[in-house]
């Protein structure tokens, strides 16, 4: 009954996928547990090396019970292990000895499957499943719980943590909830729809056509071409890979800026020119006689093609008049 009750209520979480505002927050734990997925095999190895090792070190050689207490000389009994309480009256003497009666709980490494139960207890922080043995004597244990600390508690969980920030932002966007969608729409028509309402045309058109900039465009051709699928590259337009090969404005704009500077330069020189002219006297007057002097050829050049001019409009009458008079 409780596992079904859980199975039910992850089942119910799981109608919120379809949402956008619920189905990002999917697609992130999807993605990034199928990023870290090889991570999480290289942990679970180390804590089952560990867990191994603790057993074989703590586990008890001799027979014991639980109801009937055992005066054994092994330190890995659970007898030897429980703490035991003193009874002292109040002129100091010492009387009966009370031990506490010992449980399943008290060694958890008598068993390989609580002794992995007891190292992820120890990954998460709790260390009290080894409190009870003594870590000066027993140089062993130190070495193993050193290290266990090191590589486990310090290096291997820092590093998970890192993994699933960047797992994270790399997850974190639209393109994972859309690749959930699709998912989610895939297995709507395999599982939850008829045969008959598959083929209609007006639900599962032959086209279909979407808008996409060409940034995204880019930015996808450049995915499958770091994930090396080979064949949605070749199944692509031409076209398309034409305009994913379009040059950014920003390249085109660096390359541009040397001939633009040229172009300031060569109008700062001219602008200078001139004001130097117009400050030299003896440069002015040339500057005068020059212009005096296109305008005295201005002047020459409009007489002369006024004469043209109305030679050719007398001209232009001359076929008329000569048949006029025959």
């Amino acid at each position: 009954m409780t596992i079904a009750s859980f199975v039910l209520e992850i089942k119910f979480l799981l109608f919120f996928r379809v949402l956008e505002y619920f189905g990002k927050y999917f697609a992130i734990m999807i993605g990034v547990a199928q990023q870290i997925f090889s991570f999480l095999v290289v942990l679970s190895i180390m804590v089952l090396s560990f867990a191994h090792s603790l057993h074989l070190l703590l586990r008890p050689t001799s027979e014991y019970s639980y109801n009937q207490p055992n005066n054994s000389d092994d330190a890995n009994n659970p007898w030897n292990l429980v703490p035991t309480y003193k009874f002292i009256s109040s002129n100091g003497t010492v009387g009966e000895t009370l031990i506490e009666t010992p449980d399943d709980n008290t060694n958890l490494f008598t068993m390989f499957s609580t002794s992995i139960l007891a190292v992820y207890f120890m990954l998460t922080g709790d260390s009290s499943a080894v409190s009870s043995w003594g870590i000066v004597d027993n140089w062993t244990l130190t070495l193993l719980l050193v290290l266990f600390s090191f590589f486990t508690t310090i290096y291997l969980l820092n590093l998970f943590i890192s993994l699933l920030g960047n797992a994270i932002n790399q997850t974190y966007n639209e393109e994972s909830f859309l690749q959930l969608k699709v998912e989610i729409l895939a297995e709507i028509e395999l599982f939850w729809m008829l045969p008959h309402q598959r083929r209609k045309k007006n639900w599962f058109p032959e086209l279909l056509y979407f808008e996409a900039s060409v940034q995204e465009l880019k930015k996808y051709i450049k995915n499958l071409k770091d994930e090396h699928e080979d064949e949605i590259l070749q199944n692509l337009l031409p076209e398309i890979k034409e305009i994913a090969e379009i040059k950014d404005e920003d390249d085109i704009m660096q390359k541009l800026l040397p001939e633009i500077k040229k172009i300031i330069d060569t109008k700062d020189s001219t602008k200078d020119s001139t004001k130097d002219t117009s400050k030299d006297p003896t440069k002015g007057s040339t500057v005068d006689s020059t212009i005096d002097s296109t305008k005295n050829s201005n002047k020459d050049s409009t007489e002369d093609s006024k004469t043209e001019g109305s030679t050719k409009d007398s001209t232009k009458d001359w076929p008329y008049s000569l048949i006029m008079q025959e």
